[in-house]
């Protein structure tokens, strides 16, 4: 018997978006149907509640005049008031919602894989259940890599979609309920689709959003968050994502602001930023940048940045994150293995302030991205030809492009396998070492993008070392 399943978006989930993810749920045909509504529901919440969201699926119902059998599902970009990921209307069993963003915290691929993997075995929860009470008996409050994990620590929802399996209580529970094997069939189909772009091996991911601006160093700690649920281990990833957003756009936006050599490493011996420098001295860094007036051309930056810089301060400073990560972290990134759940809390407290200001990070990014320098020639007196490596996205196998630039004074010259600040619009770059450098780690005896943490010190992101260089 066929059902129809009807997706439709909140205002900020985009139509592409709704797109892809009806394309996936399409790949396997069986009794579900997938229909998109390209219209979105213009009811604007900051924080949903429950009621709220059956409240407006419902009066999309009677608007839209949907068929009582016909599922409806909710995508929205906006949070709902008890921070769940999806969830069932057992008053109307054929109401749903899924939560579409910030699923970049808890696993490394496109958000529309999670989004589709839960729409399909959301729907079919709601021919296992019968009522609230039965769903609440049968779900696992410990996670055991099963579509009924309940996922109350949200990290755990990694092992769920790389799972994407059905335990033998499960399906004593389908049987059971004489659920036929076509929708069974196509339900393992599908979320065996989803999972084999969810592992953490699969070369076929398109890069996620952060992944096209963010440069490597911010890109890598970002990935991290996704790679493991132990709650000791996710928080500390998430404080060193901090660290690395701090610390990377001190960098570059102060070289952009002082275009003069001398005066950029005088900045950094100013602010306490060359001695083994804390995060609150980066921090601090940020709140100084953001006082500085220039006239520059270059920088190009919103009018209101350096009031947005201070909002960042200002978030940083209300969240306590400096003084967790001093007293939790310490210097360096991390290598422990410990397990303790009590961080559990520490990590969903901070993560939404840390989202605040990665979005402010990633703007500034979409103009400039770091490079890799790998060759260059002159192609007239006056034009530099260059083949360098994009240093963006999580990925260590930079892609590489070629761009052309104009060559006036020494200072334009391009140096083989230097680290550059690179305007996506006009070209101009700027030397970002020795701040920023490519070196062999002595750890690891492999070539590493490598950030500096005061003086000849340096932390490789993608490992965590902490090493000692001499690149002056």
């Amino acid at each position: 018997m066929e059902k129809i399943v009807r997706l439709v978006r909140s205002k900020k989930f985009s139509n592409h978006e709704l797109n892809e993810v009806q394309s996936i749920l399409d790949q396997n045909k069986g009794p579900f149907k997938f229909l998109c509504h390209k219209r979105a529901i213009l009811q604007e919440e900051e924080i949903w509640s429950w009621e709220e969201i059956w409240l407006c699926l419902s009066n999309f119902r009677e608007q839209n005049k949907i068929p009582s059998d016909d599922y409806v599902v909710f995508l929205m970009d906006e949070p709902n008031l008890l921070n769940w990921f999806s969830t069932i209307n057992f008053e109307n069993k054929k109401d749903l919602f899924v939560h579409t963003s910030e699923w970049e915290n808890y696993i490394y691929c496109a958000p529309k894989y999670p989004i589709a993997y839960l729409i399909a075995q959301m729907v079919f929860a709601t021919m296992m259940f019968d009522s609230e009470e039965e769903l609440t008996k049968a779900v696992h409050f410990d996670p055991v890599g099963c579509i009924s994990d309940l996922c109350e620590w949200k990290p755990d929802i990694s092992l769920k979609l790389r799972t994407a399996d059905i335990c033998s209580d499960c399906l004593d529970i389908i049987y059971k309920k004489n659920i036929t094997k076509e929708y069974i069939h196509q339900l393992i189909a599908t979320m065996e689709t989803i999972r084999k772009n969810m592992l953490f091996c699969s070369s076929e991911h398109p890069e996620t959003d952060y992944g096209h601006f963010l440069p490597f160093p911010l890109a890598i700690t970002k990935k991290k968050l996704g790679t493991t649920t132990d709650p000791l281990r996710k928080f500390l990833f998430l404080i060193d994502h901090f660290d690395s957003l701090v610390r990377c756009f001190v960098i570059c936006y102060s070289r952009l602001l002082y275009d003069d050599d001398n005066n950029w490493i005088n900045f950094f011996h100013k602010n306490s930023l060359e001695n083994r420098p804390s995060l609150g001295n980066w921090v601090q860094a940020i709140s100084i940048l953001g006082q500085l007036q220039t006239d520059s051309q270059e920088l190009k930056l919103p009018a209101n940045f350096s009031a947005q810089i201070k909002n960042v301060v200002e978030i940083s400073e209300r969240s306590k994150i400096v003084k967790i990560r001093n007293e939790e972290r310490g210097h360096g990134y991390i290598k422990c293995r410990d397990y303790d759940d009590s961080y559990d809390l520490l990590f969903i407290e901070n993560v939404k302030t840390i989202n605040i200001i990665e979005k402010f990070v990633i703007d500034f990014f979409k103009r400039y991205k770091l490079i890799k320098v790998i060759s260059t020639e002159f192609k007239t007196k006056k034009t530099i030809h260059s083949k360098s490596e994009d240093l963006s996205g999580a990925t260590a196998l930079f892609d590489e492009f070629t761009f052309e630039k104009e060559w006036q004074n020494p200072n334009d010259n391009l140096i083989k396998d230097e680290i550059y600040l690179f305007n996506r619009e006009n070209k101009c770059t700027l030397p970002l070492s020795p701040k920023i450098i490519s070196s062999i780690c002595p750890e690891c005896n492999h070539i590493r993008v490598l950030v500096s943490d005061g003086s000849n010190t340096y932390i490789d992101p993608l490992i965590g070392h902490r090493i000692a260089i001499n690149c002056h």
